[in-house]
């Protein structure tokens, strides 16, 4: 068969790779854009109005007490026993929160804070596309799969109040950085590299500090790297090659 040669100067067409994550991408921010205007919902009142470690910013505070910071409030409003430590989500909110004009606050809205939430799902989905098509690489179909795993995550409505929800933020974290801690898991199981071992440790380290769920990883890591590990980031299907 005769083929055509490329034309001179044209441009290169995306990878089927960069063609998904632009398709999330835009699914994700046109169904989550009304987010950028919602109110403060929840305990996000509490934590983005009252909480004087968010408030003022008070970043020795976040990482010596707990989520609830149940020593400074009346156990009964909290109702609950504290103990939960989730020092990353109160940086993160304090951060945005300080994006935030004085205006928006007395109105109990920030937009900086909610767009936080829409980019962390966002992502958070393109890392779990990558995680998938890295499990499934060699198999039929791999990359459609993948893309149909990522579609999912991306809007099933459990997504929902992780995103909409101010606080959200921890759930948000939490699966950015237990995912990136899995893919550099494995890139390093195969590659090696002190640095990569580093970055992962690190990932699954501030993983830990945004919310204890994170605390399965190495559970998720064992099984996956004794059953399915031969498949992963071989040289012709690592992230690398996928991208």
């Amino acid at each position: 068969m005769l083929r055509v040669p490329p034309q001179t100067g044209s441009r290169p067409a995306l990878s089927p790779y960069w063609c998904s994550i632009a398709v999330l991408a835009v699914l994700v921010l046109a169904l989550f854009s009304r987010v950028t205007t919602f109110k403060f919902t929840l305990d996000s009142r509490y934590f983005l109005m009252e909480d004087q470690r968010v408030v003022e910013f008070q970043l020795g505070a976040m990482f010596t007490t707990d989520w609830w910071n149940v020593d400074a409030r009346d156990a009964a409003e909290v109702d609950t026993r504290g103990g939960l430590y989730r020092p990353l989500p109160l940086l993160w909110l304090a951060s945005l929160r300080a994006m935030t004009t004085e205006e928006a606050l007395r109105a109990q809205e920030s937009a900086p804070v909610n767009l936080g939430n829409v980019l962390l799902h966002l992502v958070g989905v393109v890392l779990r596309f990558t995680l998938l098509l890295a499990i499934l690489d060699g198999l039929r179909n791999a990359r459609r799969w993948a893309f149909v795993g990522a579609l999912i995550l991306a809007v099933h409505p459990v997504s929902t109040e992780a995103v909409a929800t101010q606080v959200g933020a921890a759930e948000g974290l939490c699966v950015v950085l237990s995912t990136s801690s899995l893919l550099l898991f494995f890139r390093a199981l195969d590659r090696g590299g002190a640095v990569t071992w580093v970055l992962h440790a690190t990932m699954l380290f501030l993983a830990l500090l945004s919310k204890e769920s994170a605390v399965a990883i190495p559970g998720v890591v064992i099984g996956t790297s004794r059953h399915v590990m031969p498949r992963y980031f071989r040289a012709s299907g690592s992230v690398r090659t996928i991208m």
